[in-house]
């Protein structure tokens, strides 16, 4: 085959360390998103945070679709349904729970990727099912836990035209949570962190892999940051994350600063804004005067770039969400 000494795919399963999308991170909100994905210190109805579970006092549903159209890769949509609602009715010591369910699925696209001597199909599909609690331990501190009991993620590569199998990744969740906190430091001014830490069991096989071959994956991701309310209908946060995956004889990690904030330019309209990790971040929101329902869009540049972008070019992300409260 010319493509058996292709050094780049010739290295296999270690390609699933830089295609493989983190699973919890994905419940960020579209709120979040457009400050400049936040994860650890917004307070949200819909969080990555487990912690900010204990603020819930409702039941809430809430719908996410996105689309990530790459420069010169596959166009990726993405799907996420979620439900949060208090554990007691009556005992808000019981603090809350959020449950999602999360799809990302892309296109068939021919592309040409590093070390290849001729273009490819390529196609990514990962399908998630998340658990977050959080509770209130005092007055200034929430606590929380995650699990992602249903990771299944893929990444095909495949012979254009034949569709004869040169490289495909699969993956599954073996074990692992997220861990979270959050501390009121001063009035309107928050400390968030979390933990996440998983293992996966992934395997290769196709043409550039030879025999079928396993191998496990440990992911590790920490968060931290501040967010502070300089007036009632204005809040901005920056954070710090940092991201690892270790297996097959690899290592990789990065770290991102995110910062941004949101201002309401009426007691129904909200202008948001950020930096993700080297990339601005842009959105609006809209509440119904009586608080029931709200809409929220994002937009961001190279979300995931550096993880995707020497594959498939930069990319831009359009995020839209609607939640309802009863």
């Amino acid at each position: 085959m010319a493509f058996a000494g292709a050094p780049a795919l010739g290295q296999g399963i270690e390609l699933y360390a830089t295609t493989h999308p983190f699973s919890l991170p994905l419940t960020t909100s579209v709120r979040c998103f457009a400050m400049g994905n936040h994860e650890a210190c917004v307070p949200d109805d819909g969080f990555a945070n487990p912690a900010f579970g204990g603020l819930i006092t409702a039941p809430t549903v809430r719908v996410r679709a996105g689309h990530v159209n790459f420069s010169r890769g596959p166009d990726l949509d993405l799907g996420m349904v979620s439900i949060s609602f208090p554990a007691h009715e009556s005992r808000p010591s019981y603090g809350g729970l959020q449950v999602s369910l999360y799809r990302s699925a892309s296109d068939t696209a021919t592309v040409l990727l590093p070390g290849a001597p001729g273009p490819v199909d390529v196609k990514m599909c990962q399908q998630d099912a998340g658990i977050m609690w959080g509770r209130r331990v005092s007055d200034k501190l929430l606590v929380g836990v995650g699990i992602s009991p249903i990771i299944d993620a893929e990444f095909n590569i495949r012979m254009p035209g034949s569709g004869a199998p040169l490289m495909l990744l699969d993956s599954d969740v073996r074990g692992g949570a997220r861990l979270g906190a959050a501390y009121e430091i001063s009035d309107g001014l928050i400390f968030g962190a979390l933990y996440d830490n998983y293992e996966e069991c992934v395997t290769a096989r196709g043409m550039l892999v030879g025999p079928m071959r396993i191998a496990k994956f440990r992911s590790e991701q920490w968060g931290a940051g501040l967010s502070f309310r300089p007036g009632r209908r204005s809040i901005i946060a920056v954070e710090l994350q940092r991201y690892e995956l270790k297996g097959a004889g690899t290592a990789r990690h990065r770290s991102s600063w995110h910062a941004g904030g949101e201002h309401w330019v009426a007691s129904t309209l909200a202008v948001r804004g950020g930096y993700n990790d080297g990339s601005l971040t842009a959105g609006l929101g809209y509440q119904s005067r009586n608080g029931k329902w709200s809409i929220d869009y994002a937009y961001l540049r190279d979300w995931a770039g550096k993880d995707l972008k020497p594959f498939f070019g930069s990319s831009e992300t359009h995020m839209v969400a609607g939640e309802y409260h009863w």
